[in-house]
């Protein structure tokens, strides 16, 4: 790997570097999300690895910088950073060998995600939470394909690409960001899942939930957890019309 600069700004070059021809699609979404306050960075193309030399730490707000990164890679995805002054992000996982959407209808049923922004579907099929930025650390459920992105880390944002040896597809709103929300109560999530230290800190009861009930099969989960948030009715074949606003339909 070699390095070029361009102007104050080191990135990587090389093999991995794209070709321009591509649509300013993606440039525009950068600068609409700068011009919001979210520092970006660009990632390769149909990846999430940053393509900056510096990482993440190369993030900006400015116009100048950002037009440079897409005028040398002009099918780079799009990278923003969490935590303050941007968002926090619950990053809910869907893989072959496990998903996170139980977790996330658990909490989503207990009213511990009340406080939330905006909803985005990613490509594995799982979901990008958004809430108002902290300046707590990036943290996970483990097992529980979970993760915090916080201070520390970043997410690919619509409409990045991304293509694995178990999926592809796009980064795509299902309720844009709007409104101020409230911080996700991390610890306290944190607390119920995996206490650092004798019982269990709090127990954590889903609303209308029955003792003995059974479990809810996956697709069950999957669709239960988009309904409730973005007020739409979800159908195999895609997402209907929706029905009432996210807000709505929250505890």
């Amino acid at each position: 790997m070699r390095f070029a600069r361009l102007d104050d700004s080191t990135v990587a070059v090389g093999a991995d570097a794209t070709p321009p021809g591509r649509s300013r699609l993606m440039l525009e979404a950068a600068l609409g999300y700068a011009e919001d306050g979210i520092p970006v960075l660009p990632a390769k193309p149909n990846a999430k690895v940053p393509l900056t030399g510096n990482g993440l730490h190369a993030a900006t707000l400015d116009r100048s910088r950002i037009e440079r990164w897409w005028r040398y890679w002009p099918d780079a995805n799009l990278a923003m950073v969490t935590g303050a002054p941007g968002y926090n992000v619950l990053d809910v996982d869907v893989r072959l060998d496990g998903s996170g959407m139980e977790t996330f209808e658990q909490l989503k049923r207990a009213g511990l995600l009340a406080g939330i922004l905006g909803l985005a579907r990613t490509p594995s099929g799982g979901l990008h939470a958004f809430f108002p930025g902290t300046q707590e650390r990036c943290s996970k459920l483990s097992g529980r394909h979970i993760d915090f992105k916080a201070a520390g880390g970043y997410v690919l944002a619509s409409p990045s690409h991304v293509v694995t040896a178990e999926y592809s597809g796009d980064y795509s709103w299902l309720f844009p960001i709007e409104g101020e929300g409230t911080p996700l109560d991390w610890p306290r999530i944190s607390s119920i899942y995996e206490p650092t230290k004798g019982k269990r800190t709090c127990a954590l009861v889903p609303r209308g939930t029955r003792e003995g009930s059974s479990a809810t099969s996956e697709t069950g989960l999957r669709v239960s957890a988009i309904t409730a948030f973005t007020g739409q009715s979800v159908k195999r074949s895609g997402m209907a019309t929706p029905t009432y606003p996210l807000f709505e339909t929250l505890p």
